[in-house]
């Protein structure tokens, strides 16, 4: 199999639906349609991919086996561009993808050990900087969203549910923002399309981090990544997002923007009522 070709399977295996395709994949790698549909074509030839009832391209079993060590090594490395280098994730992303497909595998194995051993110091140093003196447990944290710098709520603003729960585990917490779908409307057009989150990142340390998924969807914000303010009557936390979501259309851009939690109205989960899902479900 070529390079290219490991490519093109790297790519179907980390999109979302509307991005397997032919026309996501010429815009991609900048080349033709009729380029793209050749190696497509050939991949689906020897098995490797096929199209879903929708038309989309997904890996089939044997090409996901094929390539699934080079889709952990793209993910590790893509840590790598974003929290030590901070590489834009959509920068990332690509590059992540040319490096294990093009370097020589013991190459690509070093740069992994080396950030492997460098990302486990980091993360030694936020086990010893707890941000709260709050008894282990579960809260609920109301916050919003709003365009970098600004007063303005963000359009991602309406793609959480409210509020965020923080969870406090000796000295360790974090926050669980939990995605929801939102109607959004192009500004050239009257049509309304449905978007929901598909990966989001958080700003720390100057570098960006990419924000784990928890089984049931929500995504953690350790709150380490918070920087705090306060005001009058007043304490925020604030931290720098970065929001990939997946639309009914072609393409969506990645968006930036400030998660605010107000950490004044930080209450026991259990007193909120019973309209607030299951604290299991946010622990799972």
């Amino acid at each position: 199999m070529t390079n290219r070709q490991e490519e093109y399977l790297l790519l179907f295996a980390t999109q979302s639906e509307k991005g397997r395709c032919i026309a996501a994949a010429s815009e991609e790698f900048g080349v033709t349609k009729a380029s793209a549909s050749r190696v497509s074509a050939r991949l689906e030839e020897v098995g490797l991919i096929s199209r879903n009832a929708h038309g989309a391209l997904e890996l089939t079993e044997q090409g996901r086996a094929l390539i699934e060590p080079k889709l952990e090594q793209m993910g590790r490395l893509e840590e790598w561009l974003e929290i030590d280098l901070g590489i834009p994730p959509s920068v990332a992303q690509q590059e992540a993808r040319r490096i294990v497909t093009r370097l020589n595998a013991e190459t690509v194995l070093l740069l992994i050990d080396r950030w492997d051993r460098q990302a486990a110091a980091l993360q030694a140093v936020d086990r010893e900087k707890p941000v709260f003196a709050l008894a282990p447990g579960a809260y609920t944290v109301p916050f919003q969203v709003y365009k970098c710098g600004g007063t303005e709520l963000s359009m991602g603003d309406r793609g959480f549910r409210k509020p965020a729960v923080l969870i406090c585990e000796g000295d360790e917490s974090f926050f669980l923002m939990y995605p929801q779908q939102m109607q959004y409307q192009a500004s050239d057009s009257s049509k309304c399309y449905t978007a929901k989150l598909d990966r989001l990142w958080y700003r720390s340390r100057e570098s960006w981090f990419e924000a784990q998924e928890k089984t049931d969807g929500s995504r953690v914000i350790p709150a380490t990544a918070l920087r705090f303010e306060n005001g009058q009557d007043s304490i925020t936390g604030t931290v720098r997002i970065r929001l990939r979501s997946t639309i009914s259309i072609r393409k969506m851009p990645e968006s930036e923007a400030d998660a605010v939690f107000d950490l004044t109205q930080i209450e026991p989960k259990h007193q909120c009522g019973a309209n607030n899902l299951d604290e299991r479900e946010h622990v799972s």
